[in-house]
């Protein structure tokens, strides 16, 4: 009989010792993983802030040489963040990256679309071009913290 009890306890200690060590390694590996999924959004959105800031200096600049680099960090940098984001795709498995993918889309519209590049620039409506980059810009953030809570 008291074997059989030494045996019972040994049994169930080590099944609950093999449960918690099996739950606090994906607990930590969630929990690590989450904290870089935020990490990388938080990335995001300081290029996107720079993005936005670019453009909307590019947009009322009439400076020829100026412009030209900074359509090359507009284009630049719109390329990091559709890398990064493809990284998230593939890594975080985000359930709403389409969403996420066409709002990009509209950013990136509104920041080199239209006469981007051309010496037509100048023809732009300014006010309602910046306008529309602080609200396309802002719309990509809320879609990546949107992601960050519906994920984590």
């Amino acid at each position: 009989m008291d074997a059989e009890k030494i045996a019972i306890g040994l049994i169930s200690g080590l099944l609950a010792g093999t449960i918690a060590i099996y739950t606090n390694y994906w607990r930590t590996k969630y929990t690590v993983k989450g904290q870089d999924f935020s990490k990388r959004v938080e990335e995001l959105v300081k290029k996107i802030d720079s993005i936005e800031e670019i453009s909307c200096d590019y947009w009322e600049n009439n400076d020829a040489e100026k412009n030209k680099l900074y359509e090359s960090k507009i284009i630049g940098r719109l390329a990091q963040v559709k890398t990064l984001i493809n990284h998230l795709e593939r890594n975080y498995k985000v359930p709403t990256i389409g969403e996420i993918n066409d709002t990009i889309i509209a950013f990136r519209k509104v920041c080199s679309g239209g006469k981007f590049a051309t010496s037509e620039k100048k023809s732009e409506d300014v006010p309602n071009k910046i306008r529309d980059i602080l609200i396309a810009s802002e719309n990509l953030k809320v879609k990546l913290y949107d992601a960050r809570f519906k994920l984590y």
